[in-house]
């Protein structure tokens, strides 16, 4: 099943430096957003087509923008941008292994006329394929989106998702639940090192989860929240999460007592915390 939907791209037109504003103009608000694509009719093998639009620019002549997406859920299959934006000679490609897509095109030369869109208009698309239920981000990075005279267009972003199944969804600390690498860490031997948390996926589908660790000092007077990274799990896998942290990241050296919690995506991009608390002591020496 084919389903196409838009990831809307709404960009302020601001003048830089010297240019002069046209008379009559008036400054444009600026958010480069995706959306939820919310089908559970969207099963294996299905494909979707998103589209990115552009709304509120003026002069604009071309973009770059990295699309990121959950490999375990999806693949990228195709893309393409939309008329004006027809000069190809520019980098975009698939990655599935790393989950990524990059667009980037412009007007075709000599053309620089730049392109007035007031009302939501399509500059290029992405379609995939769905390997498996689960949910998976729709995240736009890194975009850049210039004028006709080479300056960059001021913009916001927001964050997009992928979600066709409604499986229950639930992950903890298990086991040993959370450690550092070194309970009396010598920084002067070890620069960085490893806090460490085991999460067990207890649901029934693919689920995002991360570890929080927060870390407070043995006076209780500072403290800090350090997470891992977000990463997919398989329901009743466990998985060890680590996060490299430093001196700098604490208050110099000294005892620290640290609670480390999973939390785990409930299937619409909100992240829950799970009901385990992990307790753990480190001294920075």
């Amino acid at each position: 099943m084919e389903k196409r939907t838009n990831l809307i791209l709404l960009v302020l037109a601001s003048l830089i430096g010297t240019l002069a504003i046209l008379p009559g103009s008036t400054q444009l608000v600026a958010t480069l957003d995706t959306e939820i694509v919310d089908n559970p009719a969207l099963g294996i093998g299905s494909t979707f087509t998103i589209e990115i639009n552009i709304t509120n620019v003026e002069r604009m002549y071309g973009f770059n923008l990295f699309l990121y997406y959950d490999t375990n859920v999806l693949t990228a299959t195709s893309y393409d941008s939309y008329y004006p934006f027809d000069y190809k000679d520019l980098p975009h490609w698939i990655d599935d292994a790393k989950g990524e897509v990059e667009l980037a095109y412009s007007y075709p030369p000599p053309e620089y006329t730049g392109l007035y869109a007031y009302e939501p208009t399509p500059i290029a698309y992405i379609t995939f394929t769905v390997d498996d239920l689960g949910s998976s981000k729709l995240d736009i990075m890194d975009s850049v989106i210039s004028d006709v005279d080479g300056n960059a267009i001021a913009h916001q972003v927001g964050d997009g998702f992928f979600i066709n199944s409604y499986e229950p969804r639930l992950a903890n600390l298990v086991g040993k639940s959370a450690w550092p690498e070194h309970h009396h860490w010598n920084t002067l031997k070890y620069p960085t090192m490893n806090l460490i948390g085991k999460v067990a996926n207890l649901g029934t589908t693919v689920t995002r989860v991360y570890v929080k660790f927060h870390i407070t000092s043995e006076d209780g007077l500072w403290s800090t929240d350090i997470e891992t990274e977000i990463v997919s799990t398989k329901p009743g896998t466990k998985t060890n999460i680590p996060v490299t942290i430093s001196l700098a990241q604490l208050n110099g050296l000294g005892g620290y007592k640290v609670q480390a919690q999973a939390w785990y995506d409930d299937g619409t991009g909100t992240f829950l915390a799970g009901t385990k608390i992990k307790s753990f002591s480190i001294s920075a020496l």
